[in-house]
């Protein structure tokens, strides 16, 4: 018997938060890039990030990156590490090595070990999310 292909989609989703890249036999997938509309899927297991009372960095993402995108720059890399920085995520940072597979919504990240409430991943690779601009 064949087994079906596990995706969830995180459209739904209305915050940030991260895929840490895993084998976990299930795909996480959401639109991504604006209006280019992308659907990209990663392997592993989702963690919402905790966003400070009173601090809307993490929501600035979105009035950053609106409308038709490609993938984003060291800009906008730099931008990224800000604002996760300002939020106490200073475990997480963008993947320079991935910019041209990293768009608005969907941005490769370095995790490094001391993420607040995950043991046992040491350094790895995740996927930032948020809520697609479109």
């Amino acid at each position: 018997m064949a087994t079906q292909k596990r995706v969830i989609n995180l459209d739904w989703y209305d915050n940030v938060g991260i895929v840490l890249k895993v084998q976990s036999g299930v795909f996480y997938t959401s639109q991504v890039a604006g209006y280019a509309c992308l659907h990209p899927e990663v392997e592993g297991v989702f963690y919402p990030l905790r966003v400070e009372p009173g601090k809307a960095e993490l929501f600035s993402l979105q009035q950053r990156f609106r409308g038709p995108w490609s993938h984003i720059d060291e800009a906008d890399a730099d931008f990224i590490d800000g604002v996760l920085l300002k939020n106490g995520h200073n475990n997480l940072s963008v993947d320079r090595a991935k910019l041209d597979e990293s768009y608005e919504a969907w941005v490769h990240l370095v995790v490094t070990t001391g993420v607040e409430d995950i043991s046992g991943f040491g350094d790895c690779e995740a996927v930032l999310v948020w809520p697609n601009s479109d």
